[in-house]
């Protein structure tokens, strides 16, 4: 049976909801949601993750970025306002209304992370 996007999403949400902080270790449920995705530990009662393990985990599940807000130069010596992926900088949008839920891209087109929001950059 073939795993669906809105599966696999929903796994990385729950990854993802059990880390607060990366220096935390995550909840031992975490191990229930890798079970439910068919990794399996035996004779193990307990494993601990770091939580910068389980936002990773999350990330290679589902791979997301934030929009945000970014100046760029032109070749003339100007500027415009722009949006730019949160993981790699890259321009996902020139609109100034530029709204995540209803404009395109859904996707960053030189990383690929699945657009999620507006945020802060990560690339700074």
């Amino acid at each position: 049976m073939e795993v669906t996007d809105d599966e696999r999403r929903e796994v990385a949400r729950r990854l993802r909801s059990f880390v607060t902080d990366d220096s935390v270790y995550a909840d031992v449920d975490a191990c229930r949601v890798l079970h439910g995705i068919g990794l399996y530990y035996k004779d193990i009662d307990r494993i601990y993750f770091s939580g910068f393990d389980v936002a990773r985990l999350a990330d290679l599940i589902d791979p997301t970025c934030l929009a945000c807000p970014d100046v760029e130069d032109t070749p003339d010596g100007g500027q415009f306002e722009c949006w730019s992926c949160s993981v790699c900088g890259n321009i996902v949008s020139v609109d100034p209304d530029y709204d995540t839920e209803t404009d395109g891209p859904a996707y960053c087109e030189a990383c690929g992370h699945r657009i999620v929001g507006k945020g802060e950059p990560t690339w700074l």
